[in-house]
């Protein structure tokens, strides 16, 4: 498993082990990879079952769309702006994709401040055919 994620056996284990490591551990994709490898939903994975009750999914797109709305609104540069978030959200503002990218403190962080539920807008298995 830890060879189809990409990460050391070492970062597999600690995934396994403790249960935060996969908030902050693996990307979206390899996240992803992870919930069709064992056919789980990421969000049931993360947070149990409770999790398949969240709203509609909301896709990277809208996400990059409403912080863009957000950044522009407050007379903000993308880099004060991600300052002020903690993450660096140029490369999600140029190319919503690049969210696959970040981790899923990332993607609660920048939903949030995009006002955005951040369990809707984990991946899932069937609205991602094109990841791994």
């Amino acid at each position: 498993m830890a060879r189809r994620l990409k990460v050391t056996v070492h970062s597999y284990y600690n995934l396994e082990r403790y249960d935060d490591e996969a908030f902050t551990v693996l990307s979206l994709e390899q996240l992803l990879a992870l919930g069709k490898a064992v056919s789980v939903e990421p969000r049931v994975l993360l947070l149990g079952v409770v999790a398949l009750a969240s709203t509609p999914t909301v896709t990277f797109k809208v996400i990059s769309a409403r912080l863009a709305d957000r950044i522009a609104r407050e007379g903000r540069t993308s880099e004060e702006f991600g300052d002020s978030i903690g993450w660096d959200v140029e490369s999600l503002l140029k190319d919503p994709e690049a969210l696959w990218n970040f981790d899923v403190e990332a993607l609660h962080a920048i939903c949030s401040a995009a006002g955005i539920d951040w369990v809707a807008a984990l991946p899932t298995i069937a609205g991602s055919p094109d990841k791994p």
